[in-house]
Formats: C-alpha cells, sequence, structure tokens
C-alpha cells in the first residue's frame, strides 16, 4: 500500500513538472513569436545598418532553432531542451529588446529634437540624405552674392523700402529694430555668402558673414546671420522672412553640422578678439543692444500717439467736411469779379471749367488776364485772346481788383432780363469810353449772357442810351453794358 502511495506520487509530481515544462515551453514560444512580430513590424532589419540587419538574423535563426529543438524533444528531455533554450533565448531577448528600444529612442528622442527628426522621416528623407552630406560652398552663387550686397547695403543705409524688397516678409517691430541699428552703422564690409542647398530646386540655406564698421569705432564688427533663399516666381531671390516648420528643422540639422559649426566658431573667435582689442567697439556693443531697445521703444510710443492723433483727427475732419458740405450747399457756386489776375506757372486754358474739357490754348508763366468769374470748383473764367475760356484757380494770382460790376443772382434764371427803369431810352451817336473793365452781354440786363468784356480806356460806338445801360457796337456785334461805367 505504502508502495503504492508512493509511486502515485512520483506519478503525479512527473506529470507536474512535464506541465511546468509544456508551459515553460509555450511561454517561451510565445515570447519568440511576440519578438520577432515585433522585429518585423518596428522595421529593425530595414532602419539599421548592415551589420544590424545581419546580427538580426541571427537572432532570429537562433529563436527558431530553439523552438524547433524544444517541440521535437522527447517529453523526458523537454526539460533539458527548455532550460538549455532559456540560457539562450535570454541573451537574444535581451538583444532584440535593446536594438527595439534604440529604434524607438531614435524616433522619439525628445521634444526638442522631435521636429527634426519628423522632418527628416516626413518631409525630406531623399533630400537630407543627398544634402545634408554636402559641404558648405563658398560664394559658389553670384546671384546669391548680389542679392546680400544689396540686402546689407540697404541696412547700413536705413533703407527700408529695399530691405523689405528682398525679405518677403518682416513684421513692423524687426522693421524698426533694423532701421534703428542702422544708425550705429557705417557700413558693412567684406560680405562672404556661404551656402548648402535647400530643400527644393533654387533654394538655399546661406550663412552671411561680415565686418561692420561701426560709426564710432576703428575696429571692424565680425558677424554671421542665417537665412534660407528662394526664387521668386519672376525669378528673383527672396529670403523667406516666415519660414515653415520643416525648413526650421533642417535648418538646425544643417547648422548642427560640422562645417557650419566651424563657421559659426571662426567667427566667434574674431568677434571676441575684436572687442578684446578695442575698448571703444566692447563699449559700444555692451550698450548697443538697450540703446536699440529703448529707442524701438520710444518709436513705437511716439507710433501709438500718432495713431490715437491721427484717429481723432480723422474724426474731426469728417465732421468739418460734413459742416462744409452743409454751408456749401448754402453758399452761391459762382462769384462774379472783376480783376487782374497774372498765371503762376505755365498752364492750360480750356473751353469749360473742366479738365476733360477742350483744351484751346496755353498760356505762359506771368500771362495777365482779367477774371471775371471765380468758381467754387477750383476754376476761374477768364478773357482770353477776347474771348471767355478757364483756367485752374491754383494757377492764377490777383494783382489788381476793379470794382465788380454786378454780382449773380442764383434765384434767377439764366435769360436775359430788360432793365424796367422809368428812364427814357434816346438814340445817340458818338463813342463812349470804358472806365474800367466790364462784360459786355446780349441784353440790358445782369442776367444776359455775356459775349464779352470791354476793356478799361477802350472806346466804342455809342448806338443807343437806354438809360443805365448803353447799346454799342463790340466787335462787330450789338453789346450792352452799364452806363455807370463809360464815360
Amino acid at each position: 500500500m505504502d508502495k503504492k502511495k508512493k509511486n502515485n506520487r512520483q506519478n503525479v509530481k512527473q506529470e507536474i513538472k512535464q506541465q511546468e515544462i509544456k508551459q515553460t515551453v509555450k511561454n517561451e514560444e510565445k515570447k519568440t513569436e511576440e519578438t520577432i512580430n515585433k522585429a518585423e513590424e518596428k522595421k529593425v532589419i530595414k532602419d539599421t545598418d548592415k551589420k544590424e540587419e545581419t546580427a538580426v538574423k541571427k537572432v532570429v535563426d537562433k529563436l527558431n532553432a530553439v523552438i524547433q529543438r524544444v517541440k521535437n524533444a522527447s517529453p523526458e528531455g523537454k526539460k533539458t531542451v527548455a532550460i538549455a533554450g532559456v540560457k539562450v533565448v535570454l541573451p537574444i531577448l535581451a538583444a532584440v529588446i535593446v536594438i527595439a528600444t534604440i529604434v524607438s529612442l531614435v524616433k522619439t528622442k525628445n521634444d526638442k529634437q522631435g521636429a527634426e527628426a519628423a522632418y527628416m522621416t516626413e518631409v525630406s528623407t531623399e533630400n537630407a540624405s543627398s544634402t545634408v552630406s554636402e559641404p558648405l560652398e563658398k560664394d559658389a552663387y553670384p546671384e546669391v552674392n548680389a542679392m546680400a550686397e544689396k540686402l546689407y547695403k540697404a541696412l547700413a543705409d536705413g533703407d527700408m523700402e529695399t530691405v523689405k524688397s528682398v525679405i518677403d516678409y518682416i513684421d513692423d517691430i524687426k522693421l524698426i529694430q533694423l532701421e534703428k541699428t542702422s544708425e550705429y552703422i557705417e557700413s558693412y564690409k567684406n560680405i562672404t555668402c556661404y551656402t548648402k542647398k535647400g530643400l527644393e530646386e533654387n533654394t538655399y540655406f546661406l550663412y552671411v558673414t561680415y565686418d561692420a564698421k561701426l560709426n564710432d569705432a576703428e575696429t571692424l564688427m565680425p558677424g554671421l546671420m542665417t537665412y534660407y533663399v528662394y526664387a521668386a516666381e519672376d525669378g528673383t531671390l527672396k529670403i523667406d522672412g516666415d519660414m515653415e516648420e520643416n525648413i526650421n528643422a533642417a535648418l538646425k540639422i544643417y547648422t548642427s553640422q560640422d562645417d557650419v559649426v566651424d563657421l559659426f566658431n571662426k567667427i566667434d573667435v574674431e568677434y571676441k578678439e575684436a572687442v578684446a582689442s578695442d575698448e571703444e567697439l566692447n563699449t559700444l556693443m555692451t550698450e548697443l543692444s538697450s540703446k536699440i531697445k529703448t529707442a524701438v521703444g520710444e518709436e513705437l510710443a511716439q507710433i501709438e500717439v500718432s495713431e490715437s492723433a491721427t484717429q481723432e483727427q480723422t474724426e474731426t475732419t469728417s465732421e468739418t467736411e460734413a459742416n462744409t458740405e452743409e454751408v456749401a450747399a448754402e453758399q452761391p457756386q459762382t462769384q462774379i469779379v472783376n480783376e487782374q489776375v497774372k498765371t503762376t506757372d505755365t498752364v492750360n486754358v480750356r473751353s469749360s471749367d473742366s479738365e476733360e474739357a477742350d483744351k484751346i490754348g496755353r498760356v505762359e508763366e506771368g500771362t495777365v488776364l482779367t477774371r471775371v468769374e471765380s468758381r467754387i470748383n477750383g476754376w476761374s473764367k477768364v478773357i482770353y485772346e477776347n474771348k471767355e475760356a478757364f483756367i485752374k484757380s491754383d494757377y492764377l494770382e490777383v494783382i489788381a481788383t476793379n470794382e465788380v460790376t454786378e454780382q449773380a443772382d442764383a434765384s434767377t434764371e439764366n435769360t436775359p432780363v430788360a432793365d424796367t427803369s422809368a428812364e427814357t431810352t434816346t438814340k445817340t451817336t458818338g463813342t463812349v469810353t470804358a472806365k474800367t473793365n466790364v462784360n459786355v452781354r446780349n441784353a440790358a440786363g445782369q442776367t444776359a449772357d455775356t459775349i464779352g468784356v470791354a476793356k478799361g480806356g477802350s472806346s466804342y460806338k455809342l448806338l443807343e442810351n437806354q438809360g443805365d445801360w448803353l447799346k454799342i457796337e463790340f466787335k462787330g456785334q450789338i453789346g450792352f453794358v452799364k452806363a455807370e461805367f463809360f464815360e
């Protein structure tokens, strides 16, 4: 009985051990399959170099060999095979995990380098592989050098319009900073352009080195600026003033390369040597930043005040214009005058009060004319070659004013109206002489059409004395004038 129990216990123990071995094998098979799947999913073989690819293949082969040995082993030998397999599997698993971890770290190294990694994988894997390896070129593109020379001359001269023509976008604050900086810069010398090809055709990563001559320092100040250059639609080169994320990421990658780092270090050393050797330059550079910052702040404050004043002025002007329009509507559009005027410049003479009217002549500066009407629209009616014509009032200067003989009555229609004076009409003969320049009309009435101007001192044949009006012969036609202005 005891012997039978003992045998049963041994059988149970053996069965338990076999089950444990089977479970261990299953677990190892599962882990191995999962590892292989992860390796395939992450494309470890594709993303690593040839050495890593060979190593991974060996790892997979060994894993498969272990699995096969476990499957082929007899129940009694599976424990031994499993233990030996575990000794092989654990280092293999560790190697695979390390490789997978490295790939993962490369892809998500940290937030700072994430944009660079995204750029390399998403945007320009092909471009980056070719461009990154290219060396930094010095003054390789004449058109790039010409653009840089134009830009830095404008920066020294404070010519912000030219600066804006080269840089496609620049905000107001940056523009003010550049303008204020130019006040301390006499010129930029020794401009050199270092380039690497950009992400697309006719684009460049540009590193410009220069020596700046400050106004109050003898020693030149070395400097370096970085840009991204592209060709516009018209073929001219422009600087990208608002770079997209992928370009910024690429610029960081290129700028971290050895040849570019060496260039930055070279300029840094030259700058430190310059300020160390020239106390005035050192002082200027120490104070320059704060001076420019203060100047920019003052400029922005002035702009704000100016904008406020402009807004108030605009509101006031609108009110004034509205009031002016109301007043103008109440005023007569034409004022009858009798003036001697002189032209202040050579000016066209037109058939009516409009720049679209026919041009009937031109008078030189200093020509004396008689003005008979001054119109609110900016035109004057004058006597030109014994005819009525029009000239812009801005080009006329009054040199003598005669007594106004009559005033326009805006309420009366422009039709001849006979004088209703009770005086007797008398037909006479002889001549009368004008005391001053006076209008000649086609009828005896202030609203009759003007056919000319009788000049002061000129004599005319008298045809009829109508009391307040005289009927005269005027240039071969009948005309009427106010008697009080003749003798």
